[in-house]
């Protein structure tokens, strides 16, 4: 008995301190969970917040005990340092929310780890916010306030609280991502480990670039779009019923009518599309020169303006190319979990006051495109279709996920205008093109995208060309030579040939056959898991 009522006196002596630590490690975790992901209600956020604000509070209660029941002294100097390191995780939680709409985790750790002393100073005073300064202000008052606080709990009450902070150290795991302590912790294990494999990619990608031929008068602007899951059998530019293209439709643009990915998912695709690595290679893949450090080579300002993670497993490859660029922009700090609210748009607006059009200039964007959840893909504007737009023949959640994906192609319709209209007064060719496909209740029951379980609908992309009236001005024949190209049969493991085609560069890796516009252009069989797309894929369904 005695034992509980020296715990039982010292919990009423430190709840203040406890109570403020329960705060700390739960309000960050409560406003980005569920305001800024799931969005959703206020009477549901505050009951959320306060289930978790109880439990994590519960939880310190159960570790102050433990100490107690070892040190009376010893568990004050604990609680206290708790309490200290929990409000500057807290700040530091705080600072990322309003600047980034994140919290700690691997990917702000790993950041933190590129960047050097005078970036992290130049960092700082870009996102410096006078909100942070009130909030800091604020988190040190409550600390020193804090130690004043005791509260007295009835003998019955305070054996309920002890028991129910027994309970949550049993099953700490169900909150673990929510107190800092831990992401923190797992954050710098997984940065650590997520950079060793990142620097292990990029010292890897060969940088032995051997041009032997360039045009002395360099494109002002060679613009790529990378898009995302994107399938060129829901858009309206393709014939696809449903009207999800309205800008592109009214654009003179060169639409190609027979262009597959080489695979169904990223990864795969983004190890071929950017380098001369293809799905006949006896190499590894980064053994091959890449389009950025050619183009960087010949004499152009480099960009890579990017919507997609900043690394992670899927994200590395991407991240580890696109950073060979003189200019990177990333829309967020992220690795492969899900996003939502950041639109490809952001990306655009970005660019629009970072591009220099007073260089030569090679830009790559990387969208997120049409990927799943498709609904998270687009702000609420572009809601044009419903499951009230499609065949009764298929049951409602169906008909909402094509009506989701249908308005994600249309947002992607008003980003890819977006930025030609960046292009269009100058001197410009827009390359779009999606890394991959999409299937979505075309023909069976499955949507997404999978390498285990392929069809058509996940290979068959857009791919569509663009060229400002300057362009068509001064190079007419290149103009010809795409004119003369829509419907040939390609494959994009083989694009980096038709990209340094259109610019005028050869390497030695160069092959003219391999390139979509050139008159020497030979068509392959495109062999997609050992099995042709033209006489197996294209025909299965």
């Amino acid at each position: 008995m005695k034992i509980i009522e020296k715990i039982e006196n010292n919990i009423v002596s430190y709840f203040g301190i406890i109570a403020l630590i329960g705060l700390f490690n739960s309000l960050p975790f409560v406003i980005y969970k569920y305001h800024f992901i799931r969005n959703i209600s206020v009477v549901s956020l505050i009951f959320k917040a306060i289930y978790l604000y109880v439990t994590v509070t519960l939880f310190f209660v159960g570790v102050f005990g433990i100490c107690v029941l070892i040190s009376s002294k010893l568990a004050k100097y604990i609680i206290y340092f708790i309490g200290v390191i929990s409000a500057l995780l807290f700040f530091i939680d705080i600072s990322l929310l309003i600047n980034f709409r994140t919290l700690i985790n691997r990917q702000t750790i790993q950041i933190l780890f590129e960047s050097n002393r005078a970036e992290s100073i130049e960092f700082l005073k870009q996102y410096f916010d006078i909100r942070i300064v009130i909030i800091c202000i604020v988190v040190i008052l409550l600390m020193c306030l804090s130690k004043f606080i005791v509260i007295r709990f009835n003998l019955k009450v305070l054996k309920v609280i002890l028991f129910l902070s027994i309970i949550q150290l049993i099953i700490y795991k169900p909150i673990f991502r929510a107190i800092p302590f831990t992401r923190l912790f797992f954050s710098l294990q997984n940065s650590y480990r997520n950079i060793k494999v990142y620097n292990n990619i990029a010292n890897k990608i060969s940088n032995d670039v051997n041009i032997t031929e360039i045009n002395n008068k360099l494109i002002d602007n060679v613009v790529i779009i990378i898009g995302e899951s994107t399938s060129r059998n829901h858009m309206n530019l393709y014939g696809y019923v449903q009207e999800n293209n309205p800008l592109l439709k009214s654009r003179n643009l060169y639409k190609y009518t027979d262009i597959i990915s080489p695979h169904s998912h990223t990864l795969a695709v983004l190890k071929k599309v950017l380098t001369f690595y293809n799905t006949e290679s006896d190499k590894e893949w980064f053994e091959y020169s890449n389009i950025i450090d050619i183009m960087q080579k010949a004499g152009y300002e480099t960009y890579w303006i990017s919507n997609q993670e900043t690394m992670g497993d899927t994200g590395n490859i991407a991240a580890a190319l696109g950073r060979r660029s003189k200019n990177v922009i990333f829309n967020e700090i992220r690795d492969t979990s899900e996003t939502q609210n950041k639109f490809d748009y952001d990306i655009v607006k970005k660019s629009q006051s970072f591009v220099d059009f007073k260089s030569k200039n090679f830009i790559v964007y990387h969208l997120l495109g049409t990927h799943y959840l498709y609904k998270y893909r687009y702000p609420k504007e572009f809601s044009k279709f419903s499951p009230e737009n499609y065949s009764d023949g298929l049951e409602k959640n169906k008909r909402q996920y094509i009506a989701e994906y249908d308005n994600a192609v249309l947002y992607n319709d008003y980003v890819i205008n977006e930025i030609i209209k960046m292009y269009e007064n100058k001197e410009s060719i827009v390359i779009y093109f999606s890394d991959h496909g999409e299937e979505v209740n075309d023909f069976r029951d499955f949507i997404g995208h999978t390498e285990s379980n392929l069809s058509r609908y996940m290979i068959e992309i857009p791919f569509i060309i663009y060229t400002s009236d300057k362009f068509i001005q001064n190079y007419p024949q290149k103009v010809e030579q795409i004119k003369k190209s829509l419907n040939r049969p390609y494959m994009t493991d083989d694009v980096i040939h038709t990209i340094l085609d259109i610019a005028d560069i050869k390497t030695i890796e160069f092959d003219e056959t391999r390139s979509i516009i050139n008159d020497k252009f030979v068509p392959r069989d495109r062999i997609i898991q050992d099995k042709s797309y033209d006489n197996y894929w294209k025909n299965l369904n």
